[in-house]
């Protein structure tokens, strides 16, 4: 349908609103009634106009709000379009004026801000979000910069009377509706479709013509040949919309028109009957021709003229070119009413035919049997045949040398030969070719016997030419998905078909194993479960055919990992990934833990790891710190200097005694032996 833009400015609509309405049709009237009747009991009034209060306001067709808005399916009665059920459930109201499926003359009248035309004539568009009733649908149409969805009639002016498929068809809803010939009945709107569910009830979908020729799919009803198949809904009648219609009569088909009544009926064809045709202007015969075969004097020089008024013929002299009738004259042309025309010569100077003059035909040549001259002295024994001097046979200037060219010189009649060096020709050996001429001489080079074929073996035989006898051989049978191919001794390739997932395999768990006849061996990839060979992910899937990981389960995946829980002490061993088992660790790795060779340290000097460095370092005990340098108590007061242990002054043993010997035992110390 086409609607009406929406309203610019309306005040919002109120349940109680009053406004003088416009009658409502005789089904609008009873749909109201069947719609109010469970809520309202409406006993009486539902075939008159709407009441009209005191204060001069036309009262609505119901004051009273709905319970709610028209629910997803539900059903309305079939006025509001032919094939529909009734109304569905007593808690169902129109909410009028202004609400879905009511009367209404512009968008102003509608609380949806759209007026659509429907078979029953305009009513207010329900918005689809609310649901649409049975037999509409969902359209949409312009609100503002956006777009809006209403409820529009699903099959559009189905069975409406037309004269054009434009007529049929509007802008929301019913876009490749077309007006179809129905033949004496007239032509009716029909719904474009695909399946028969998609049309009314009692209609099918299949393939039509229009009125304008064209063929497409359309919702028709099936009816007899001459029977109506619509009648007039409340929008035809409104409209007195009308249709073509044919009286006929054997061939005789006279054009008519029918129109939509008020009381929704088509008038009767008033399409005249076929009568003889009267000089009178009018095709009375309904031939397509008007005023035709009456006046007709078959004189071609003569204009034969039917006055319509007078009702009488008249003939007038013309001037020009005509038509007498035989093929026997020429420059036909009239002359005071009369067609003359100049005799033709029908003279060929053919001596192989015979001429004569038909009326109808015109000039006719039969073929003459006889002798003739072709003019062509390298033909002899020349002779007429199908009307023309046929060349007799080829004077006889043959030499029996396939390297000559033997020939007649047509000026002399003499035989000439040409050497053909060069040319092709047979040297009548079979095992030779292509043969050539060499001067006058027949020359082949060797037979080429190769068939192509590997399971032949290919020889040639002077008299017979090539021999291809089948062998058993190795050989390639095209086909890259078979292995040991093997000639089968009858000329034939045959190969042992292959495994794909053994011959084929990539090894990649990501890609199937498949042979191509053509390709060989092809690996497409596949989406399947795999593993990635890194035993800290799971759930690991094939994607473009290589296998991609899944979540990591490990702290460390390599040494770098771990770089970031170092300490800080180089001394006491580096963190590594330790990948012994899965899930991955940061330990400390063997071999990493300083350890430093004291063997040489001493008190003056101790070896020891720098943190820092994670090198080993000697440091020095402060000079004069008490040790040991030579191992002896013979001396006292060693220490250490510079990290190396110095010996002290040697221990004083003299007991100032002349009668001792005053010696030192390094393990013992001082001894004082008597002496003499």
């Amino acid at each position: 349908m086409t609607p009406l833009q929406p309203a610019e400015s309306r005040p919002e609509p109120s349940p109680t609103l009053a406004r003088v309405q416009r009658p409502l049709s005789r089904l609008w009237r009873r749909a109201l009634c069947v719609a109010l009747l469970g809520l309202l009991a409406v006993t009486a009034g539902c075939e008159t106009a709407p009441e009209t209060r005191p204060d001069g306001a036309g009262q609505g067709a119901t004051d009273a709000t709905a319970d709610s808005a028209l629910d997803a399916g539900t059903e309305l009665p079939d006025l509001f379009f032919p094939g529909t059920d009734v109304l569905g459930g007593d808690n169902v109201t129109l909410e009028c004026p202004g609400g879905a499926y009511c009367p209404c003359d512009d968008a102003n009248d509608c609380n949806s801000g759209y007026c659509v035309d429907a078979p029953i004539g305009k009513v207010c568009a329900q918005v689809c979000s609310a649901g649409c009733a049975n037999g509409w649908s969902c359209a949409n149409v312009p609100n503002g910069p956006d777009l809006l969805q209403i409820c529009v009639p699903k099959w559009g002016f189905f069975c409406a009377p037309c004269l054009s498929s434009a007529s049929c068809q509007s802008a929301v809803g019913t876009v490749g509706a077309a007006c179809i010939d129905y033949g004496v009945a007239g032509a009716y709107c029909a719904s474009s479709c695909t399946i028969d569910s998609d049309c009314p009830t009692g209609s099918v979908c299949q393939m039509s013509k229009s009125v304008e020729g064209t063929s497409s799919k359309q919702c028709v009803r099936a009816v007899a040949t001459g029977s109506d198949p619509c009648t007039c809904d409340d929008r035809a009648s409104a409209l007195g919309l009308a249709t073509k219609c044919f009286a006929v009569s054997g061939d005789a088909k006279c054009p008519g028109s029918r129109q939509c009544t008020a009381e929704g009926t088509l008038t009767p064809c008033d399409a005249p009957p076929a009568a003889v045709e009267i000089c009178d202007g009018l095709d009375n015969d309904c031939n397509g021709k008007t005023d035709d075969g009456l006046c007709d004097d078959g004189k071609p020089c003569t204009d034969d003229l039917c006055d319509p008024a007078g009702k009488a013929c008249s003939y007038t002299n013309r001037q020009g070119a005509c038509n007498d009738g035989t093929a026997c004259t020429q420059n036909d042309a009239c002359q005071n009413g009369d067609c003359q025309g100049q005799t033709v010569n029908c003279n060929d100077n053919n001596p192989c035919t015979t001429e004569y003059c038909d009326a109808a035909k015109g000039c006719v040549y039969a073929p003459a049997d006889g002798q003739c001259d072709d003019g062509d002295p390298c033909s002899v024994a020349d002779s007429c045949k199908n009307a023309a001097c046929a060349p007799g046979v080829p004077k006889d200037c043959t030499d029996g040398n396939a390297c000559t060219q033997d020939g007649c010189n047509s000026a002399s009649g003499g035989c000439e030969y040409k050497v053909l060096t060069g040319a092709p020709c047979t040297d009548g050996n079979a095992c030779t070719g292509p043969d050539s001429c060499a001067g006058d001489t027949c020359k082949g080079l060797a037979a080429n016997c190769d068939d192509g074929n590997p399971c032949t073996d290919d020889s040639c035989a002077p008299g017979t030419g090539c021999v291809n006898l089948p062998t058993t051989l190795g050989c390639n049978d095209g086909n890259a998905c078979t292995q040991t191919d093997t000639c089968d001794g009858k000329g034939g390739c045959v190969g042992l078909a292959i495994d794909p997932t053994v011959v084929c395999a990539d090894g990649n768990p990501c890609t199937a194993d498949t042979c191509d006849q053509q390709k060989g061996c092809t690996n497409p990839a596949i989406a399947a479960p795999c593993d990635d060979n890194n035993p800290c992910t799971n759930g690991d899937v094939c994607l473009d055919a290589s296998c991609k990981s899944g979540a990591n389960v490990c702290a460390c995946q390599n040494d770098l990992d771990c770089a970031g829980k170092e300490d800080g002490n180089a001394c006491n061993g580096t963190l590594y990934c330790n990948k012994t088992s899965a899930p991955y660790v940061c330990e400390i790795k063997p071999g990493s833990v300083v350890t430093c060779d004291t063997s040489g340290d001493s008190i003056c000097k101790k070896t020891a790891c720098n943190p820092l460095s994670g090198q080993c370092v000697a440091t020095s005990a402060p000079n004069g710190t008490q040790c040991d340098a030579d191992g002896t108590v013979c001396t006292e007061n060693d220490g250490c200097v510079g990290g190396n242990c110095a010996a002290g002054v040697p221990l004083n043993c003299d007991d100032g005694k002349p009668c001792t010997t005053d010696a030192c035992d390094p393990a013992k110390g001082c001894s004082n032996v008597p002496n003499t």
